[in-house]
């Protein structure tokens, strides 16, 4: 691992070489530490494939922020992206509660699930899901009549 290197009193010493890895996705060989590569400890190196300037690129893409997306559902409410889809067409791609489609909206629909059991009900915008909590709550809070219903129709 060292290499040995002769100081001018005549001893020697072992000076420790930079370990270097190569990056999966741009093949550039980087010393391996985490100032280049982000940790992983599931791998034996501990070290992450890509450098970090690669992974940064990568999710910068659509695809990588689909992906982060896609896996942050999976670990917050157990939602394949299958059931995402299918809950998405059952519902038209409009929200369950006011029924505005995804497409007028800035942000996507948002998994609405029931605190207590973790029990997935659907998807919302993000004004209804935030709202959600406050009818269960106080319903006589919200004075739109239509909305009232269409929220306790949705909850069931």
């Amino acid at each position: 691992m060292g290499q040995w290197t002769t100081v001018i009193s005549g001893r020697f010493y072992r000076e420790k070489v930079q370990e270097m890895k190569i990056c999966s996705k741009c093949n550039k060989e980087l010393p391996a530490t985490l100032e280049f590569f982000y940790g992983d400890i599931r791998l034996s190196g501990g070290l992450a494939n890509p450098c970090k300037q690669c992974k940064k690129d990568y999710e910068r893409t659509e695809h990588g922020r689909n992906m982060n997306r896609k896996r942050w559902i999976k670990y917050k409410y157990h939602v394949s992206s299958s059931l995402y889809n299918k809950l998405f067409t059952q519902q038209g791609g409009c929200c369950g509660v006011c029924s505005k489609h995804q497409s007028t909206l800035s942000r996507r629909l948002d998994v609405d699930h029931d605190h207590k059991t973790g029990k997935v009900r659907g998807l919302l915008c993000n004004y209804c899901n935030k709202i959600i909590e406050r009818h269960i709550n106080t319903p006589e809070h919200f004075k739109d009549p239509v909305i009232r219903k269409n929220m306790e129709i949705y909850l069931g």
